[in-house]
């Protein structure tokens, strides 16, 4: 049996995230959250789409940028979650001026 993971790693080549507007496992601490947000929610979209192609061989997990606009991330994780993503990806620990979510 085989199946795959999906979440936005780093480019290869360039080192940049794969999410639109850096919203990967490293933004930027200068990055605009209103940006981030609507970069998550394009992946996340996106990823569903793939998953759904293969729903027995993939499982994508949901990009969910919390400092921002927190309940922005909790409606994105609620429609990403009813596009069939599970499991996620809560970042960062710290962003810049914002406090830690663990604060």
């Amino acid at each position: 049996m085989t199946g795959e993971v999906v979440f936005p790693g780093p480019d290869a080549v360039t080192g940049k995230m794969g999410a639109p507007f850096g919203a990967g496992f490293a933004i930027d601490s200068t990055a605009d959250p209103v940006l981030v947000l609507a970069g998550a929610r394009a992946y996340n979209r996106w990823a569903a789409q793939l998953c759904a192609e293969s729903p027995q061989r993939r499982a994508g997990l949901i990009v969910a940028p919390i400092l921002g606009d927190i309940d922005g991330a909790i409606e994105e994780i609620t429609r990403a979650h009813g596009e069939g993503l599970w499991g996620g990806v809560i970042i960062p620990a710290q962003w810049g001026t914002y406090d830690s979510y663990t604060s």
